[in-house]
């Protein structure tokens, strides 16, 4: 179940070219996949984190006036 989260969390970082959020993602995959849930509980916050760098990012971006000449 872990690694099948990992797996479409990283699809969905590919989507939106969020680097960072794919390495972490990569690694939770692979850590699943070799059943060491040590290395995944240590991993998950560094997920997290990449996760609320992305969120941070994607409210700047809602709160940056659009140029009229692009409407």
């Amino acid at each position: 179940m872990a690694r099948h989260a990992a797996h479409q969390l990283l699809g969905s970082a590919r989507m939106l070219r969020a680097d960072a959020l794919q390495h972490r993602c990569r690694a939770a995959e692979q850590a699943a996949e070799h059943k060491d849930g040590a290395l995944l509980q240590q991993l998950l916050p560094e997920v997290d984190g990449a996760v609320a760098e992305l969120d941070a990012l994607f409210l700047r971006a809602l709160e940056t006036p659009i140029p009229e000449e692009v409407m």
